[in-house]
């Protein structure tokens, strides 16, 4: 029996088959809890409750001597998100069209994880979550520091309730961040974000509305840091560190310029470079792959005080789009992925277009690893920084299946498999360096 009365539905197979596949895939993507818990299902739409091992005696009268007792078990919550969907995009389906827009069933599905998720850990509809079931106490940082982090990521979406590090030593902390402003959407990101954690994992940035509140790992100690000449609050707050943990920067919007703060002076001043597509060079230039709509997007590198020495356009270099960035030594590796080209296209480069890219500190290639993945146009590898030993990190997407992160050797050419995440990238930092041995 179809119950979700499909065929009542002016629905093509095609396009029931798409939304499936969406649904799954965003679901596979934004599903956490279920990989920290133990899972059992699905039990089928008949079943109604699940019994928890427990009874309780039941007070009957004139029952000839013989003891009653009560089962006990905690009922199922079903979960339903209405979503609509444009007839035409529906009818694209069924013409071939492969940009069919979906955004509403991604949004479905998304907030269907946070609401499972919630549910979960701090429990919904009579249902005790895991926060609340569980014996243990929260271990506090300042009761087990961190020497090193390797991972931040933050709990929650709507209302995180804490942040969690995972330390060099394979073990997670929670850090108390009850007074702390939080928001991840798509329209502005306050909280972890790619760049919060320090280069030597001791310390966590996080963007608020007036400037940046910096924690020490080691102590849980806080310091916030007003920083005037931000835009307004919609815009988001993406923080990035310099390579010596002197300086914080938050990222910029068309309209407002990137703002950069110094922790021992508390003096804030104008970056000349975008920190959100700029990588820091051993020599202490900077890497900025930056885009206008006057020049579309370049290559520009700038010297260790704040001058442009180099600039290359994306028409000379066909480098495609590239959101993540990040150096090592003199060189640097970057997300390239190419939007539309063909076999035949005149502007199409030598090598594959998606991958990632390695290039000198003169913005010459060095090395391409071909990456093909499901992603923002086309995939591409996700770069989230080096290892000591030249070796890049990076994530990519596969449909209907957790993000995987993986280790590329550019000297051996040697690719390993590190971790399966099930966040994205608004939420998690990792300094590549202190990762655990898996």
């Amino acid at each position: 029996m179809d119950h979700l009365l499909r065929d009542l539905a002016p629905i093509s197979g095609a396009a029931w088959r798409e939304i499936d596949a969406e649904a799954t895939r965003s679901l596979t993507h934004f599903l956490a809890a279920r990989k920290l818990v133990d899972f059992t299902g699905p039990l089928g739409w008949d079943a109604a409750s699940v019994a928890t091992g427990r009874s309780e005696p039941v007070e009957v009268p004139d029952l000839f001597g013989v003891e009653a007792r009560r089962r006990e078990c905690l009922p199922l919550v079903e979960l339903r998100t209405p979503f609509r969907l444009a007839r035409a995009e529906l009818e694209r389906i069924d013409r071939g069209g492969r940009d069919v827009e979906l955004t509403p069933v991604v949004e479905a599905a998304r907030h269907a994880a946070i609401a499972e998720d919630s549910t979960v850990f701090s429990g919904s509809a009579g249902a005790p979550g895991v926060i609340e079931a569980s014996p243990h106490d929260p271990v506090p940082l300042t009761e087990n520091p961190v020497e090193h982090a390797a991972v931040a990521v933050q709990s929650d979406y709507d209302e995180p309730d804490a942040i969690t590090v995972l330390g060099d030593d394979g073990r997670w902390r929670s850090l108390d961040v009850s007074d702390i402003e939080f928001s991840h959407s798509y329209e502005y990101d306050f909280g972890v974000t790619r760049g919060s954690l320090s280069p030597d994992g001791t310390r966590l940035a996080l963007g608020q509305t007036e400037g940046v509140v910096v924690i020490d790992l080691t102590t849980g100690e806080q310091t916030p840091y007003q920083v005037p000449g931000l835009g307004p609050r919609w815009q988001g707050r993406q923080v990035f560190w310099s390579p010596d943990a002197t300086t914080v920067y938050i990222s910029s919007t068309a309209a407002t310029p990137a703002r950069a703060v110094h922790l021992v002076t508390g003096e804030t001043a104008t970056a000349p470079f975008e920190p959100a597509g700029s990588a820091f060079l051993a020599d202490g230039r900077v890497v900025e792959y930056h885009w206008s709509r006057r020049a579309g997007y370049e290559i520009r590198i700038y010297d260790d005080g704040g001058d442009q020495v180099f600039r290359s356009f994306n028409t000379d270099t066909v480098l495609g789009w590239l959101p993540y960035i990040s150096a090592h030594g003199d060189r640097w590796a970057a997300q390239r992925v190419s939007i539309g080209w063909t076999q035949d296209d005149p502007r199409r480069p030598n090598a594959p277009a998606s991958g990632v890219l390695i290039m000198d500190a003169d913005a010459r290639p060095e090395a391409f690893l071909p990456v093909k993945s499901y992603g923002n146009n086309g995939g591409g590898g996700a770069v989230f920084g080096w290892r000591g030993d030249g070796t890049v990190l990076f994530r990519i997407y596969r449909m209907r299946a957790p993000a995987v992160v993986l280790a590329w050797n550019v000297e051996s050419g040697r690719i390993t498999r590190i971790a399966d995440y099930h966040v994205t990238s608004g939420d998690i930092s990792v300094v590549a360096d202190y990762l655990p041995a898996q």
